[in-house]
This record gives C-alpha cells, structure tokens and sequence, in this order.
C-alpha cells in the first residue's frame, strides 16, 4: 500500500507540473501556476510524512521496509521534478 500510495501522489504531482511546463508565456498566471503548485506540495508534504514516518518507528519489520521503499521513491522523484527544465 506504501508504494501505490507513493505512486499515486507522484504521478499526480507530475500532471501539476505537466500542466504547468505546457503553458504560454501569456497563459501564466497565479491561479495557474502558484496555486496548483501550492496546493500539491501541500498535499504532498502531509502524505509524504505519512508515507515515510512508519520507516523510523513500526515494529513490524515489513512496514518498515515498505516505507523506506517509498521514501526512496519520492526522493528519487523529488530529483526529477527539480531537474526539470519547464
């Protein structure tokens, strides 16, 4: 579930900046670019930290595994995301 989550919110956080990269110089706006990317850090910031918590304090061994492997996941997205040239 760790990882469909993770995937989930990245690959909504790429539509955002999908979104965003494909707009005209005349079509940027607040509302347009601004908003949408403060409201889907928001988003993801609360769900990262759910995602990511359990890998410093379950008990169980295989929560722990699979939020590490999610951790991984969003970091590695994080670094494509800021790579980005759009």
């Amino acid at each position: 579930e760790f990882g469909e989550l993770a995937g989930e919110l990245i690959g909504r956080y790429k539509e955002v900046l999908d979104k965003i990269g494909s707009l005209g110089e005349k079509e940027r706006s607040f509302s347009r670019v601004l908003q949408p990317l403060a409201e889907i850090e928001a988003e993801s910031v609360a769900m990262e930290s759910m995602l990511t918590f359990p890998s410093n304090v379950a008990a169980d061994e295989g929560i722990r595994e699979a939020s590490t492997e999610a951790k991984k996941a969003l970091d590695a997205f994080q670094i494509e995301a800021q790579m980005r040239r759009d």
